[in-house]
């Protein structure tokens, strides 16, 4: 009876032993997996916040910085001056530079093939409209001397013909004859000589004109465009240069912020996930432990 006793008592033992083990690892289990649950939501939430902080702080300074760089980019444009081309002279190394400097080279290239277009279609064109004028002035002056020359003919032939008429012997008509001819060929050295005199004087007016106005023009239109270019390409460089530092050292802030930032929360997060899964599992060790002693004496007092 007593060996059935100790066999039925241990048997006994052995069950509740068995079974507080079995529902102190459940409860250990269940707790465990909660502390895993709410730490994973706890970091969850806090990773989330750290990169929602982080964008926001990122997303400020980012903005920060394209408005000061506007701003600043703003201000060097409008009080370039001498000092600041040298530091552009000095620093113009940067591809953009080149593409500005190339684009600028071409727009030159192209503005002056224009201008020297347009110049020679001025050159033409005046040089066709002088001609013409000239050719105008020498036909009409022509005429006009022609007309003169014919009438100062016929004057001179009716009054010497008078003259002639009246005269009696043959040596008035002889005098009379010579007269017109000699009166005749002078009028024409005359006009001949007016003529070529006032068509070379308006040829050399003509191209004197051309010639002085197109050198002129041409001086002009190409220091114009060597100026303007010379001020524009120095302050395009000078804003690009200038505006290209400050957006770099304000978005560099900005990503080392914002790193920073999202660091710290990370670390919070995963601070805060460690203490709270720790405690939960402390606590799932110590309720797991009560639960077994609770069992194993219950055991004891069967």
């Amino acid at each position: 009876m007593a060996e059935h006793a100790v066999s039925e008592g241990t048997k006994t033992i052995t069950k509740l032993a068995e079974h507080a083990v079995s529902e102190g690892t459940k409860t250990i289990t269940k707790l465990a997996e909660h502390t895993v649950i709410e730490g994973t939501k706890t970091i969850t939430k806090l990773a989330e916040h750290a990169v929602s902080e982080g964008t926001k702080a990122i997303t400020r300074l980012a903005e920060h910085a394209v408005s000061e760089g506007t701003k600043t980019i703003t201000k060097l444009a409008e009080h370039a001056v001498s000092e600041c081309t040298k530091t552009i002279a000095e620093h113009a190394v940067s591809e953009g530079t080149k593409t500005i400097t190339k684009l600028a080279e071409h727009a030159v290239s192209e503005g002056t093939k224009t201008i020297t277009k347009l110049a020679e279609h001025a050159v033409i064109e005046g040089t066709k409209t002088i001609t013409k004028l000239a050719e105008h002035a020498v036909s009409e002056g022509t005429k006009t001397i022609t007309r003169l020359a014919e009438h100062a003919v016929s004057e001179s032939t009716k009054t010497i013909t008078k003259l002639a008429e009246h005269a009696v012997s043959e040596c008035t008509k002889t005098i009379a004859e010579h007269a017109v001819s000699e009166g005749t060929k002078t009028i024409t050295k005359l006009a001949e000589h007016a003529v070529s005199e006032g068509t070379k004087t308006i040829t050399k007016m003509a191209e004197h004109a051309v010639s002085g106005g197109t050198k002129t023009i041409t001086k002009l239109a190409e220091h114009a465009v060597s100026e303007g270019t010379k001020t524009i390409t120095k302050l395009a460089e000078h804003a690009v240069i200038e505006g290209t530092k400050t957006i770099t050292k304000l978005a560099e802030h900005a990503v080392s912020e914002g790193t920073k930032t999202i660091t710290k929360l990370a670390e919070h997060a995963v601070s805060e996930g460690t203490k709270t899964i720790t405690k939960l599992a402390e606590h799932a060790v110590s309720e797991g432990t009560k639960t077994i002693t609770k069992c194993t004496n219950s055991k004891n007092v069967l």
